[in-house]
């Protein structure tokens, strides 16, 4: 059996025109649903990242403008795992990089729509 859990960081740029980042800390299960689409249309479209799954697994994260913060926050959510009843961490910690900032992903999220979704 797998955890199939990870710690990630997600990195999104700025509302601005710099080089500045916004830093998401997430413990989390399934990461691959970041590209996972209801059909080809779609995915291509957004270029393989899942603005609505993007939202779920980043949506309700501390947010950090620090990458020193944000490494610091992801290794307290190991030690908090390790310390636990189930000490599983499978991934580790990973850094994903997106390609747009967070409220692009918050404005397209709707546009996701799932065949389960209408049942």
């Amino acid at each position: 059996m797998s955890a199939d859990n990870g710690i990630y960081i997600g990195v999104f740029p700025t509302e601005r025109n710099d080089q500045s980042r916004e830093y998401r800390v997430i413990e989390a299960q399934a990461i691959d649903n970041l590209d996972f689409f209801p059909d080809e249309e779609t995915e291509k479209k957004f270029n393989g990242e899942n603005p609505r799954s993007i939202v779920e697994y980043f949506g309700h994260a501390e947010v950090f403008h620090d990458l020193a913060l944000a490494e610091k926050k992801a290794f307290s959510i190991e030690k908090e795992i390790a310390d636990s009843y189930c000490p599983i961490l499978e991934y580790g910690i990973s850094t994903i990089r997106f390609a747009h900032p967070y409220s692009f992903y918050q404005a397209h999220a709707k546009e996701i729509v799932y065949k389960w979704d209408n049942q």
